[in-house]
C-alpha cells in the first residue's frame, strides 16, 4: 500500500477549528459562565459566614479556657472602636469584640468585611461572663439558650450557648434571635 503524504495533503488535515465550532463553544461557556455566577457568590458569602463565626466560637473557648486558668472571671463583650479597652455601654452591632480579665484586655477583634456582616447578639448589654467553673453567664444567670447572629444579605449563622456552657452553630435561613 503506497500512502503519499505530500506538504499540501498534510497541511489540509492539520487545519484547526471552524468558525461555527468556535462560537459553538464560546456560547456553551457563556452560558455556564452566567447561570454560575449567582452561586459563586453566594458560596462566598457562606463562607466568610462559616469562618466568622468558628473565629466566634474559638473566642468563646478562648474566654473559658482563661477563667479556668486564670481562676477568676473573663468577659467577651462589643466595643465601640477597634482601640477602646472597655465594653460598649449601648447595645447593637458587634463590630468591634473584646476579651477581658479583671484587669486587661486579653484579645480584641473586628467582624471582617463590615457591612456586608451584621454581628448582633441577645446578650445582656451584648455582654458574657464566663466563671471560673467554666459556665458561661449573662446578667449572672446562666446563658443557656443566649445566641449571637452573623448575617450576611439572606444567609444567617446562629451561634447558640446551650447547657454547661456548650456552643453550636447551625445555619438559617430567617433571623434567630
Amino acid at each position: 500500500m503506497n500512502i503519499n503524504l505530500t506538504p499540501t495533503t498534510c497541511k489540509k488535515n492539520a487545519l484547526g477549528f471552524t468558525l461555527v465550532e468556535l462560537m459553538t463553544t464560546l456560547s456553551i461557556a457563556a452560558i455556564l459562565t452566567f447561570t454560575a455566577a449567582p452561586y459563586v457568590g453566594q458560596m462566598f458569602q457562606s463562607n466568610a459566614l462559616t469562618s466568622q463565626s468558628n473565629e466566634m466560637v474559638a473566642i468563646f473557648n478562648f474566654a473559658r479556657s482563661e477563667a479556668i486558668r486564670r481562676n477568676s472571671m473573663v468577659k467577651i463583650c462589643r466595643a465601640d472602636t477597634e482601640e477602646i479597652d472597655t465594653c460598649s455601654a449601648s447595645l447593637g452591632q458587634w463590630k468591634y469584640w473584646l476579651v477581658l480579665d479583671n484587669s486587661s484586655v486579653l484579645k480584641r477583634g473586628i467582624v471582617p468585611g463590615l457591612g456586608s456582616i451584621e454581628q448582633t447578639s441577645n446578650f445582656y448589654l451584648d455582654t458574657l461572663s464566663f466563671k471560673p467553673d467554666g459556665l458561661v453567664y449573662s446578667n449572672n444567670a446562666l446563658a443557656n439558650g443566649k445566641k449571637l447572629q452573623l448575617k450576611a444579605k439572606s444567609n444567617y449563622r446562629c451561634i447558640l450557648l446551650g447547657a454547661g456552657s456548650r456552643v453550636s452553630v447551625t445555619k438559617a435561613t430567617t433571623n434567630c434571635i
